[in-house]
Order: structure tokens, then C-alpha cells, then sequence
């Protein structure tokens, strides 16, 4: 969830809490300020409109003037930790990390096992998660198939790898803006 403060317009208030993928309309002069703890950023967008992202906004058409803002502790910037929208959600287990991807259709990469891996692809949402794809690999990777339903920018997922009969999740979200620091894959941890 990204927090509303500043100066607000629209039908917004000062601390609602807004979840990633809701689109916002702005009167030409509204102004609202949202800041994003796990993106440790802070945007005042003024008129037009954009969609409230995890880690900043996104799709802005109009004005947009973006801080840096401390980050929250046990929340890196872009990649460490559990992010405020997943903790919100309630979602997957204690020890998932979050990561970021600018593909729609992610590769995933875990520790290869000793037998094949059982790999499933969630949608986080307010109540219950539901799958949007499953499928089996013996490799240590697989990709999200063109064929399962399109990943939303600024949605919050969940991916579950069973191998060995040990689950690794990681929490992760597309934002088609995000330039990693190497490969672009979602990797599960140990």
C-alpha cells in the first residue's frame, strides 16, 4: 500500500492507504503527494492522471516531481525485504523476499533440488490469492508462458517453487520502468 499525505485533491485523503494498480484521475489543478516506502521515494503529481505503482508511480500523464525518502527499516530500496504492499495483503511466507522485474514474463531461477520443482505463479489481492499458472520443470528455472494471464505493472504477485519437498516463495512486481543491477530474473531464495 503507498500512503496519501501532502496536499491533496480528488477524492483522496491525507494516510489512505492506495493499492498498487488503482488508477487516479486528477481535476487539472489537483494535486495529490504519495509516498512509496519500498521504492524510498516520495511523488507529487499534479493534474492529469497515473497509476499507483509499488515502487513509484506509474503511467503518469501530467506533472510529476519525485524525492528521495528515507527508507522504512527492514525495507531496502527496490529489492531487500518485505514490502509495505505485501505486508499489507498478508500475503506468503515470512521469509519470501520481494524482488522487481521490467519483464511482463518473468524468468524465475531457484537452487536446483535433487527432483523436479512444482512451480506456481500467484495474484495478491485483499482476500485470497488465486493461481494464475502452475506447471512442472526439472530445470532450476522457468519462465511465466505468454499463455497464462498477463502480469499487471504495479500488481503484487507471488511465486511458490516445491523441490524436495521445501517451498521458496518470493513476493515480486512488474514495473516496466525498473533497470536492474543485472539480470532481470525474479531468483527465489535458499
Amino acid at each position: 500500500m503507498v500512503a496519501v499525505s501532502g496536499p491533496v485533491a480528488s477524492a483522496l485523503a491525507v494516510g489512505q492507504q492506495l493499492p498498487a494498480g488503482r488508477r487516479i484521475d486528477l481535476t487539472a489543478a489537483g494535486q495529490v503527494t504519495l509516498v512509496y516506502p519500498r521504492g524510498c521515494v516520495q511523488d507529487t503529481l499534479t493534474g492529469g492522471a497515473f497509476t499507483v505503482g509499488t515502487v513509484v508511480s506509474l503511467d503518469v500523464a501530467g506533472g510529476l516531481d519525485r524525492r528521495p525518502v528515507p527508507c522504512p527499516a527492514g525495507i531496502g530500496r527496490a529489492g531487500g525485504g518485505l514490502s509495505a504492499t505485501a505486508a499489507a495483503a498478508g500475503t506468503g511466507p515470512g521469509d519470501a523476499r520481494e524482488v522487481t522485474t521490467r519483464d511482463r514474463r518473468p524468468t524465475f531461477a531457484w537452487d536446483a533440488g535433487r527432483g523436479p520443482a512444482a512451480v506456481r505463479v500467484f495474484a495478491l489481492g485483499d482476500g485470497a490469492d488465486h493461481v494464475l499458472w502452475q506447471g512442472g520443470t526439472a530445470a532450476a528455472t522457468a519462465r511465466y508462458p505468454a499463455s497464462a494471464p498477463a502480469l499487471v505493472p504495479g500488481a503484487a504477485y507471488r511465486v511458490d517453487v516445491i523441490v524436495d519437498g521445501r517451498t521458496a516463495s518470493a513476493l515480486f512486481t512488474v514495473d516496466p520502468g525498473y533497470v536492474p543491477d543485472g539480470a532481470d530474473v525474479v531468483v527465489l531464495p535458499r
